[in-house]
């Protein structure tokens, strides 16, 4: 039996792990949105935030096997390749992955050995499809050019940038500001010539540390309380990314783009 459809987790599909282990089909459910509203005076109400929260995907598959011993053994087979989670492509190219973890392992009747088995992989950090190929920019020199405008493909709300910014100039840095669809200012910092700022979302969260030869340090104790809670940009538009540093800066930025 030949497989038509292909699903990876992590670049190993079900037929690489057996033969014997055939998918059937892959099933994108409809993601999970909260709204947040309040009451309105006469009637109805004020919708305040609307957020999507996860997003899951059902692959149906099939073991070719009637023993009941070597069925068990397949199916603890592809638990364990399910069980670690990651990066789930949907087609050969990989162009497209989705961040998942498995939320639903299959159960197997012990007799039925032509029965259609199933898991559910979940997306919960990052609820949407990305670029596996990330887009990439440059600043050389944020004293002659502070600003770069960006377009990120995709239709998501937001995506996450991510910066690397070197001072290349004779003199600390102690301010520095970043404006994206939000703005992030950080005050009272000590970055000395050659040292970097490295902004990422490595964790699936927000984080900024000031990185030389021999330490990283948080900058985050020191954002102002007037700045953004992260640094997003918008896919499908024109986005405008400016730097502003006490002194010359390099900056390196990258960024995937999101698809709903």
């Amino acid at each position: 039996m030949a497989d038509r459809l292909y699903c990876a987790l992590n670049g190993t599909t079900l037929r690489d792990l057996d033969a014997r282990i055939h998918l059937l089909d892959v099933e994108e459910l409809a993601p999970t949105v909260r709204t947040v509203t309040a009451n309105r005076i006469g009637g109805g109400l004020h919708l305040l935030r609307r957020q999507r929260e996860q997003l899951s995907l059902r692959v149906r598959f099939l073991i070719e096997e009637y023993d009941i011993a070597a069925r068990h053994q397949l199916l603890h087979l592809v638990a364990a390749w399910a069980e670690a989670g990651g990066v789930l492509t949907l087609h050969e190219d990989g162009k497209r992955v989705l961040r998942v973890v498995c939320t639903q392992f299959p159960a197997m009747s012990t007799l039925n050995w032509l029965e259609t088995l199933s898991l559910v992989f979940t997306a919960f950090s990052c609820p949407y499809w990305e670029d596996a190929a990330e887009t990439s920019f440059l600043m050389p020199n944020t004293s002659d050019a502070p600003s770069k405008f960006l377009a990120v493909p995709g239709d998501a709300p937001e995506t996450p940038l991510n910066l690397l910014i070197r001072n290349i100039g004779d003199a600390a840095i102690t301010t520095l500001t970043i404006s994206a669809a939000g703005k992030i200012s950080f005050q009272g910092l000590t970055l000395a010539p050659g040292a970097a700022i490295r902004i990422h979302h490595d964790a699936g969260v927000f984080a900024a540390e000031m990185v030389s030869d021999d330490s990283t340090v948080s900058i985050l104790p020191y954002r102002t309380p007037d700045s953004a809670d992260d640094l997003l940009l918008r896919p499908g538009v024109l986005n405008e990314i400016r730097v502003e540093a006490g002194a010359a800066a390099f900056v390196s930025g990258r960024c995937k783009g999101r698809y709903c």
